[in-house]
């Protein structure tokens, strides 16, 4: 799972975006999302995480990551 966080001066929010790569290698599932504070965004990343992840473990990324 990769968590990308920035701030986009031009509109003036904190833009996100979650990928999550299953082991099995299935389809890429992606979640995007804007926030006006740096905290409601951390707590939306947050909730999201968790819901994509469940109760399976999250794919680290490359293999032997």
């Amino acid at each position: 799972m990769r968590v990308h966080l920035w701030y986009s001066e031009d509109i003036k929010k904190w833009r996100w975006c979650i990928t999550d790569t299953p082991r099995n290698w299935g389809a890429t599932r992606q979640e995007t999302g804007d926030a006006d504070t740096l905290d409601e965004a951390m707590d939306i990343i947050s909730a999201t995480a968790k819901r994509m992840i469940g109760k399976k473990e999250p794919n680290a990324g490359w293999i032997g990551a």
